[in-house]
Order: C-alpha cells, then sequence, then structure tokens
C-alpha cells in the first residue's frame, strides 16, 4: 500500500472514529465499532492516525480509539524485541523518526517524530505471550 494511501485510509478511519471509543474484548464489542481479533493481521489497524498494523498471527483480547491514542492488548508467539521490532519497521517505512528509545527486561518505550508531530510508542511484555500497545500523541 503506498504511502498516499494509508494517509487517506487512515484520515478516513480516523474521521469515522473520532467521535467514538473502540473497545473490543474476546472479540465482543464492549461500546462503539467491532474491530474483529478473527481478522488476519495485515488487515487489523492498531492505530487509525498511524495505520500500525498488528503483528502477524497475534490475537486481539482488548482495542481502544481515543482520538489519535490507543491501548491494544494481544497475544503473540514471538518475544519482546521481535515484536517492537514489527512496529518500529512500519513506522520508519512510513517517515518517522525515533527520537528516544529505551529497552527493559519487559518494556520498550520508544519516541518518534514526523515534521511537527511527535507520539511515544510504548510496549510491555505482560508475560505469558501478552502484550499491551499503547500510543500516545503529544
Amino acid at each position: 500500500m503506498t504511502r498516499l494511501a494509508r494517509t487517506v485510509l487512515a484520515a478516513a478511519l480516523l474521521a469515522l472514529l473520532s467521535a467514538c471509543t473502540v473497545a473490543v474484548t474476546n472479540g465482543a464489542a464492549t461500546q462503539g465499532i467491532v474491530v474483529s481479533p478473527d481478522r488476519p493481521a495485515d488487515e487489523r489497524i492498531l492505530n487509525p492516525t498511524l495505520g500500525l498494523v498488528a503483528y502477524p498471527g497475534s490475537r486481539i483480547v482488548e482495542h481502544e480509539v481515543d482520538g489519535r491514542d490507543s491501548e491494544t492488548e494481544f497475544f503473540a508467539d514471538a518475544d519482546l524485541r521481535t515484536v517492537y521490532a514489527w512496529f518500529h519497521d512500519q513506522l520508519v517505512a512510513d517517515g518517522w523518526r525515533r527520537t528516544d528509545l529505551e529497552i527493559e527486561s519487559d518494556e520498550i518505550e520508544a519516541e518518534y517524530r514526523r515534521g511537527g508531530t511527535e507520539f511515544e510508542l510504548e510496549l510491555e511484555d505482560e508475560g505469558g505471550g501478552r502484550y499491551e500497545l499503547e500510543i500516545d500523541f503529544d
């Protein structure tokens, strides 16, 4: 998908989601729009503003979008650094530059910038293959 197409798609999704919060728990929406965890990973957008796609083979158990920010809990059969690299590579390919990085045994925090826009990505390994991904824009 081209950068322009991703940008247009993200803008359309953002407009659609701007007035609601999405929450999915085990495939059942608690309010808002249902984001099916049964869809292939390459079709699951975790953050509409960024067009950030879920880790391949992951299973989303909770997902919320609030404006440009998002929070997702999912299971993945991969280690923390591998899952982080998946998200980082997407961001770099879309023109984002990492400006800060903190790595701990169970969490990776990174800040990204493109033009005048900045956001923080936090990926936490909660154990047992469960991860929490938070995207917070300034």
